[in-house]
């Protein structure tokens, strides 16, 4: 869970993590956060598919 965390906080960095949702529901103890980590999948305001694949798999990391 630490290491998908990391990897989402290292791409969207730490301020935008700070305040993020996934975060909010984790420090809840609510760790149903699949969406939470697909919303994160746009760079320069376009849908990216490389960076959905990563929260993928991230999402499939955070679940072992």
């Amino acid at each position: 869970q630490l290491t998908a965390l990391t990897s989402l906080a290292q791409d969207i960095g730490m301020v935008l993590f700070l305040n993020s949702t996934i975060l909010k529901k984790i420090n809840q103890n609510d760790f149903n956060v699949e969406e939470e980590f697909l919303r994160w999948h746009v760079r320069d305001g376009r849908k990216d598919p490389d960076m959905l694949a990563k929260r993928i798999e991230e999402v499939k990391l955070f679940a072992k």
